[in-house]
Order: C-alpha cells, then structure tokens, then sequence
C-alpha cells in the first residue's frame, strides 16, 4: 500500500483525506467545517459518520439489543439514529484506515451536487491515501433508519 502525502500545516483534526470507500471515493474528516468548505455544501446538511466497529456505535447511540449483530456485520449500509447517519465498517482497507483515524465524517468526494473529477479531489484534499486499486465508484450503501428499535429501509 502506497501513501502520498501533501505538506500541510492543519491539525489531524482539520484535514481533509481522500481515500477509497467501502463504496466509493470519498472526502473522509473529523471537522465537518473542513468538509463543508471543500464541497461547497449547505452548512445544515449533516454528514455520514464512519466507524470502524459496533463498540464506537455504542458510544454515540443507544443501539438496540436486536440489531446489534446485524449492525456488526453489515456490508455498504448506512444506519441513521435520530437524524445522524452512521455506517460501521467492519473489514477491507477502509476498515483499517477509520480504525487507525478513530471515526471520521464521509462524504463523496466531489463538489456538492456535482459529478466525481480527480483534479478538483486531488486539489481540494490535505491528505490523499492511495491503496493499490485506482479510485473508483460503486453503487451507494443501503439506507436504513432506526425508529423505536425497529429499521425501515430508505434506500
């Protein structure tokens, strides 16, 4: 695995990665400002939080006992709590980078409401983590929101 690296004077906190989903490329930061800056996006649009596993789930919302295995488990879904999207990703290299970054906000890496182009990510990201496959996308996750325990599909 090569890793290209810019110089940058942010904090870990503040920079904006450009790395290779579980699903597609994707603009990956703990500061939401950061992202909404690089994507021109509404301010009151919310981000997809990104795991690396259940337990981290855990210590943001109440997850119920019944879906806690499914969660565990889940392949390219999406999971939103009370208007928080999370996705928990449990294996690949995008599992090996959150569990390295902690959690992260995910997005899309490209200009809101935009198709995807390499030069603006790669303009536009602090850091750019490159596996041995060339970016690509694929079909979005699932889509599913939690409501009194039970899950109703979205997507």
């Amino acid at each position: 695995m090569q890793r290209h690296f810019k110089t940058i004077s942010k904090t870990k906190e503040d920079s904006v990665w450009l790395t290779q989903t579980d699903t597609t490329v994707g603009f990956l930061s703990q500061s939401a400002e950061a992202l909404i800056n690089v994507k021109q996006r509404d301010a009151s649009k919310q981000f997809l939080t990104a795991l690396p596993d259940l337990k981290s789930l855990k210590q943001e919302e109440r997850v119920p006992l019944s879906l806690r295995k499914e969660l565990r488990r889940a392949k390219k879904r999406t999971y939103i709590f009370k208007e928080r999207a999370y996705r928990v990703v449990s294996d690949g290299k995008h599992h090996d980078f959150l569990k390295r970054l902690g959690w992260a906000y995910s997005t899309s890496a490209n200009k809101s409401n935009e198709t995807y182009n390499e030069e603006f990510c790669f303009e536009n990201a602090d850091i750019i983590h490159i596996s041995e496959k060339k970016f690509h996308e694929s079909s979005p996750s699932s889509l599913y929101k939690i409501v009194r325990g039970k899950k109703l599909k979205l997507r």
